[in-house]
């Protein structure tokens, strides 16, 4: 199914035939080191395309606002281009360079063929005219575990597309370019929950899905050689059956699988409400189960309120603890993600 098109013969990423698809949108999950950055920062230059390299934070950008630790530093040494970034009060301009022997500076040309922004404050550059941006380039999408969310942080997202993008498809023009890219740290991250992906990225052995009514593509490169190769050094030795191994290794999202079951509802009833979430309890045993699907009415029907969560975390102790002893199952991943994140966990 053309899977051997997706890596080059040296291993790596092969972001020619990525891109040849002709999704509009591209979420790209996959090992660490595997070539999506490097590759697609490279095909973007290749091809003439003028960008935009999107971090999360503002912390993120401005720790690669500089020549040493732009995101091109290692595309400049190996091939022919010298990009060179520009720092601005929260983006980065990035320009062709030449590269002065006697002074040993880079001299920047011409006009920006680049942007650096931040989605955390890109609504202090929006006044910056993009409308000749050819492609979005959103580098590490999905937080680690550590890091906290952004509010709202889809809908920011898909604003500063439609800032960027503005009228340009009915003006017939091409719709821009969006590639996402990330390893595999949290499958409940802002877009794939937004976007109805987590159960789809969750069950995927195949390293490609399409969706056509989205106009989407999923790449997750599950058989990538140059992990295969990665397997055999020190670190990865060391590290062989972690989380960290699996993640950067296999591409293996850290998920408790063993929560996520399809249950019977005929053998459970209608407990509580949360918002958009049902949680049901068995008529016999001291189980519970999430759903979306709300089938009856119940006593106690709670809002995201923080009042609101915060009686139902006193009130309903017993379902707080069915979580803790995983006796509490999610129709979904989504659902495991959504309870998680309404009680704050």
């Amino acid at each position: 199914m053309g899977l051997k098109k997706l890596y080059l013969e040296n291993g790596y990423l092969n972001f020619d035939w990525v891109f040849s698809k002709n999704y509009p949108y591209i979420f790209m999950v996959g090992a660490k080191s595997i070539g999506k950055t490097y590759g697609c920062l490279l095909y973007a230059l290749k091809h003439n395309l003028r960008f935009i390299y999107l971090r999360r934070t503002q912390t993120q950008l401005d720790s690669i606002d500089s020549e040493e630790d732009s995101p091109f530093v290692k595309l400049n040494l190996e091939t022919d281009f010298n990009i060179q970034p520009k720092k601005k009060k929260n983006h980065v301009l990035y320009y062709n360079a030449n590269y002065d022997i006697e002074t040993h500076t880079n001299e920047l040309i011409g006009e920006p063929i680049g942007y650096g922004l931040a989605l955390s404050t890109f609504h202090n550059v929006s006044s910056i005219g993009f409308s000749n941006i050819d492609i979005l380039i959103y580098d590490e999408f999905i937080p680690m575990l550590h890091e906290r969310k952004i509010k709202d942080e889809s809908d920011i997202f898909f604003r500063l597309i439609d800032n960027i993008t503005r009228n340009r498809e009915l003006e017939g023009k091409k719709p821009m370019q969006v590639i996402c890219m990330a390893n595999p740290n949290r499958l409940d991250n802002a877009l794939f929950l937004t976007l109805g992906l987590t159960d789809i990225a969750r069950k995927n052995k195949d390293e490609l899905y399409y969706n056509n009514e989205l106009g989407c593509m999923l790449i997750q490169p599950m058989n990538s050689p140059i992990s295969k190769l990665k397997e055999e050094t020190s670190l990865f030795k060391l590290t062989k059956g972690t989380n960290f191994y699996n993640m950067a290794i296999n591409n293996n999202f850290n998920v408790r699988d063993e929560l996520i079951k399809s249950l019977n509802l005929k053998q459970y009833t209608i407990y509580c409400t949360i918002e958009d979430i049902a949680i049901y309890k068995h008529k016999s045993d001291n189980i519970y189960y999430c759903t979306k699907f709300k089938k009856g009415t119940c006593k106690y029907n709670y809002t995201i309120s923080k009042k609101d969560i915060k009686v139902f975390k006193s009130t309903h102790r017993n379902v707080m603890l069915a979580y803790l002893k995983n006796k509490l199952f999610f129709e979904s991943y989504e659902c495991l993600s959504i309870f998680e994140d309404y009680v704050n966990i």
